[in-house]
């Protein structure tokens, strides 16, 4: 059986943000299939699909 999420993070901006989250998904077993992220400089806001 496959089973498949979405994660859309919305978050303040700092270093290791994508590293918690790849390590999080990576010890649970999943697997990465599409990734895009965006930060947005004015509002320091971190954006990931």
């Amino acid at each position: 059986m496959n089973t498949t999420a979405k994660l859309l993070l919305h978050c303040p901006d700092q270093p290791g943000i994508l590293a918690e989250v790849t390590n999080f998904i990576t010890i649970n077993r999943g697997n990465i299939i599409y990734l895009d992220q965006y930060v947005d400089h004015v509002e320091n806001i971190f954006l990931c699909v």
